[in-house]
């Protein structure tokens, strides 16, 4: 997380000395939300963020999300005592003046990077561990979940009034994610098994839970993001 912060704050300095040796740069933040973390029904969030437009071209977000679900999704349900903190940085490079007052809209480029810590408990499962093949059930256990990666992307923005106050935005594109899951206060089962066949069925569909499994993993990251924007000034 401290590699993503020092580059984006370095990238951010370039941007700035860049824009100084060209022309004075034109400022204006953003109060920004986004949405879709609501929906997300295995860490649904509230993630506010801010906007920054550096000169005429470059611009930085950030944005923190906490555990919310107004939505009551079970799958967060079940995590007992569930809390999230979720933080994403983004710089872009906008392929038309931001703030040319006679348009409407802008496409960007960005490079996003991004971290969230959970930490939860679950009651009655099994544990896997991949690397000596073993499996454990628990009545209980605590689990620490830490995901990071980044991502390039493409995007869209609209705004919503002729004063360029509100704005809607999306962006999507790929990335690399890693997932890492670490369990303690594990309570052992005296049982070897609750419900077999259903165990079979989930292990043989990859169903069996990703935080029930112990160390790192890896993975191609899909992002897509839908903004709404207020500009402060």
């Amino acid at each position: 997380m401290k590699h993503i912060l020092a580059l984006t704050f370095l990238l951010l300095g370039c941007f700035c000395a860049t824009a100084q040796n060209e022309k004075p740069p034109v400022f204006s933040l953003w109060a920004k939300w986004a949405p879709l973390a609501l929906f997300e029904a295995n860490s649904p969030t509230l993630q506010p963020g801010v906007g920054f437009i550096v000169n005429d071209r470059f611009g930085v977000h950030a944005e923190y999300g906490f555990h919310f679900n107004p939505f009551n999704w079970d799958r967060a349900n079940q995590k007992n005592g569930l809390t999230t903190n979720r933080i994403r940085t983004e710089l872009r490079y906008y392929t038309a003046n931001s703030n040319n007052k006679k348009k409407q809209s802008a496409f960007f480029i960005a490079i996003e990077g991004f971290w969230m810590e959970q930490n939860y408990q679950l009651f009655n499962g099994k544990m896997l561990f991949p690397n000596s093949n073993q499996q454990l059930y628990y009545d209980t256990v605590s689990v620490a979940r830490t995901i990071k990666g980044f991502s390039v992307k493409g995007g869209y923005e609209i705004f919503l009034d002729k004063r360029k106050k509100f704005l809607f935005e999306t962006s999507g594109g790929l990335g690399y994610r890693q997932r890492r899951y670490k369990h303690s206060n594990i309570k052992p089962s005296s049982r070897q098994s609750f419900l077999p066949v259903i165990e079979e069925i989930n292990d043989l569909f990859g169903w069996t839970g990703v935080d029930t499994k112990e160390g790192p993993s890896s993975s191609m990251h899909l992002s897509f993001t839908i903004r709404l924007g207020y500009r402060i000034f």
